[in-house]
């Protein structure tokens, strides 16, 4: 996955696709993620954390995919609240 790998894999086998597991993938992008998050939360004031505090599966989720009309209006209402400050 790291630069090296794709560098030296390319080099050695210069005919050949790199194939990546899916596992590998999604865990890099979840870390990436997790990061973005962090660093978003970091730049919040205190009532904007506290207000996303304990929702970071809600937000992770596919708006179209959650399963009940509560969790869907949770999330409106918080992207509505935080978006607008």
């Amino acid at each position: 996955m790291s630069d090296a790998y794709s560098a030296r894999g390319t080099e050695v086998l210069a005919q050949r696709a790199i194939i990546y597991g899916r596992f590998h993938v999604i865990n890099l992008m979840n870390k990436r993620m997790d990061a973005l998050r962090r660093s978003t939360m970091n730049k919040l004031a205190e009532v904007q954390k506290k207000e996303l505090k304990g929702k970071r599966f809600l937000l992770l989720r596919n708006q179209e995919s959650l399963s009940t009309v509560k969790a869907k209006i949770v999330l409106i209402n918080l992207i509505k609240r935080i978006g607008t400050n």
